[in-house]
């Protein structure tokens, strides 16, 4: 399944520049221009006119520095005017492999501001997992007081997912959680998406700190760090160790190539320093299902014997589809996401991709893909494809996890709550579950399918007519592919996805575009790296994230100029931060999680 896993984790999806003005929602520290005795020594944001308003994570509304930049703000600045930035990134990127180069200025957050983040993460994953006890639970009475039935159908299907229901066990769901979260205009935190399962940053967070502190070690004494990113690593397998099954169980990082960067190596060295067994079908160590469970099977001595021990907790890095295609659950996800894959090659000839598009056409009379015929098709494909192919497979995986017999950060039949017009649903998920109001709320959005079924036809005359106050994307989009910035792209782009939408409303959601806020002439967004599962929502004290230049295309897309940015919680600049008891309000979301329905 080469072409399917050249998609990728979720890095490189792009957080759009978007969120609508909030009726009556003061106003924090909109960026203003410095005074001009700073104004002759510093060097912030470009000013924004009063139609292009901004959040400055760098300077307050008064111009003055905030807390959290005070020492860091000179040093960079000194740094900058020396003229070594080039180099910098040059170097930044050597020391990624390659990868992605590392922004020089360290993005400060206080302790207060990350409270207030993980808190607001908390309640999210907390609500997103109930919601998928729910549905696997088929408890549609909880369900449907927030979403439709027919609505989160349609979501599951459009994630081909829908062949989960009865064999995901509602008790043992988790996953890798990584919300992408901007501070808008009023300087609110906003989630822009929710990413689950197979995300971009984890592998990073060391070696972006210690990148950030080689190269600039002047930041060393300055930076008041609370947070470690090391910590978090060594809590997260402390973690997946306390909830082996078997109890005694190997704990195994799972990771099938190719990979799309070298982050996957990063991630192998992380998980092999902690005692983790790294498995990859290139490793000696192999993976062996059984109807007794998972089993870690090695040869030893001159004999080259085998030896089995028992795997107790499997953390999948990559998709399930790819990992275990024969499954009948993740079959239908597996053939249908490599004939796409297909479709999008530049190389393949016009009379394969014309195959592949037709046998892609569901049935009428049952409305499903006829998957033999698909498969047919990409057997005769001019591209590679090794859907099938054995060596990239783990054959009874998926099995074991259903059954219990293993436990896993990943859950199959997760990822549909990643669908961007499920995002529309989750901060009423967080007040039907949690009952109290999201901490951190989504950036308004609108859908152009009405309840009927109709197209909402003032929302579209709406959008079109001022295009450059818009973002389309499709739901189902991934990285840049189906995403249009009015404000970004010629009007006649823009004007083209109308007949898109017209053909089928149900794909496509539409938000206000506005600018993230900027961090000295570059929009930033944070990444906030999360566990969620039966322990509750453990989340990283170190947030992952990234830049890219003000006049860029609205995205903040590694693969399009953008950077990392190492994320750094100081103690400087910290308030109190009133929230909800968070021990009180998740202990009772887990505790009073449905039971599996008979």
């Amino acid at each position: 399944m080469g072409l399917l896993r050249k998609l990728g984790r979720v890095k490189f999806l792009p957080l759009l520049a978007l969120g609508l003005a909030l009726a009556g929602s003061p106003a924090l520290s909109v960026h203003a221009q410095p005074s001009q005795s700073q104004a002759a020594s510093q060097a912030p944001s470009q000013a924004p006119s009063q139609a292009n308003a901004y959040y400055d994570e760098i300077f307050d509304s008064q111009g003055q520095l905030r807390p959290v930049y005070e020492d860091i703000y000179p040093i960079y600045q000194s740094f900058k005017k020396s003229g070594q930035e080039a180099q910098f990134l040059k170097d930044s990127r050597k020391d990624f492999q390659g990868d992605n180069a590392l922004d020089p200025l360290p993005r400060m957050l206080s302790e207060s501001e990350y409270q207030e983040l993980k808190y607001g993460v908390e309640q999210r994953g907390t609500a997103l997992r109930r919601l998928l006890q729910d549905y696997y639970a088929g408890n549609w009475a909880s369900i449907t007081q927030v979403i439709p039935r027919p609505v989160l159908e349609r979501i599951v299907a459009r994630a081909h997912e829908s062949s989960y229901v009865g064999r995901v066990n509602p008790e043992s769901i988790s996953f890798p959680y990584g919300p992408d979260i901007i501070r808008d205009q009023q300087g609110h935190w906003r989630v822009v998406e929710d990413n689950p399962g197979y995300i971009g940053g984890p592998g990073d967070l060391i070696r972006a700190r210690e990148i950030l502190l080689d190269r600039m070690p002047e930041y060393r004494d300055r930076l008041e760090a609370v947070d470690s990113p090391e910590k978090f690593y060594d809590e997260l397998v402390t973690r997946f160790r306390s909830l082996r099954k078997p109890p005694n169980g190997r704990v195994v990082l799972y990771m099938v190539p190719p990979y799309p960067d070298h982050e996957d190596d990063r991630l192998k060295a992380i998980f092999a320093n902690r005692g983790v067994d790294v498995v990859t079908p290139f490793t000696k160590k192999k993976l062996v299902a059984t109807r007794d469970g998972l089993f870690l099977e090695e040869k030893i001595g001159a004999s080259k014997m085998s030896v089995r021990s028992s795997v107790g907790y499997i953390i999948l890095n990559g998709e399930h589809a790819g990992m275990d295609s024969h499954n009948p659950a993740s079959r239908e996800r597996a053939l249908i996401e490599e004939a796409v894959a297909h479709i999008r090659e530049k190389g393949i000839k016009p009379a394969a991709r014309a195959r592949i598009e037709a046998a892609l056409v569901p049935d009428p009379s049952s409305g499903q893909v006829n998957l033999k015929k698909l498969k047919a098709a990409l057997d005769r494909s001019t591209m590679s494809n090794d859907v099938d192919d054995m060596r990239f497979q783990a054959p009874g995986l998926l099995d074991a996890i259903f059954s219990g017999k293993v436990a896993a950060n990943y859950s199959p039949g997760v990822d549909f709550i990643g669908d961007k017009e499920f995002y529309v649903y989750v901060d009423d998920l967080v007040r039907h579950y949690l009952k109290e109001e999201p901490v951190i709320k989504n950036i308004p959005t609108e859908k152009f399918l009405k309840p009927d079924g109709a197209v909402d036809q003032r929302l579209l005359a709406q959008v079109f007519k001022n295009p450059e106050q818009y973002v389309i994307k499709a739901v189902d989009g991934r990285g840049g592919d189906s995403v249009w910035v009015g404000a970004k792209i010629p009007k006649e782009e823009f004007a083209a996805v109308r007949a898109k939408i017209l053909a089928e409303p149900d794909r496509y959601i539409v938000q206000k575009f506005t600018h993230l806020s900027v961090m000295d002439g570059k929009i930033v967004d944070i990444r906030m790296i999360s566990a969620v599962d039966p322990k509750g929502v453990y989340v990283s004290a170190t947030p992952w994230g990234r830049a890219l230049p003000i006049e860029g295309d609205g995205k903040v897309n590694l693969s399009s100029n953008g950077r990392e940015v190492a994320i750094v919680v100081t103690r400087k600049g910290s308030v109190h931060v009133s929230v909800p008891c968070v021990e009180r309000n998740l202990a009772h979301a887990l505790t009073s999680a449905p039971s599996i329905a008979p």
